[in-house]
């Protein structure tokens, strides 16, 4: 039961770390106002048209993470 746990925990850290990721290279929406300002200047790692994408793979990893934090729990 141990294992399970400690499989669960790590799995959970990687997709709270997945997440930071995704979410910090996602592109600001315009109506963002204030956090413009605090937005990274220069150039993106990804396309302009991959938002759709980067948009998806945060909502799977997001669902993700909620089930992990009820199976654990």
């Amino acid at each position: 039961m141990a294992f399970i746990i400690v499989l669960l925990t790590l799995a959970m850290v990687l997709d709270s770390v997945i997440l930071v990721l995704l979410v910090s290279h996602q592109l600001p929406k315009k109506e963002a106002g204030g956090v413009l300002a605090l937005a990274r200047r220069g150039g993106r790692s990804v396309r302009p048209g991959s938002g759709t994408m980067l948009t998806k793979i945060t909502k799977y990893a997001a669902t993700g993470f909620f089930i992990l934090a009820i199976g654990c729990h």
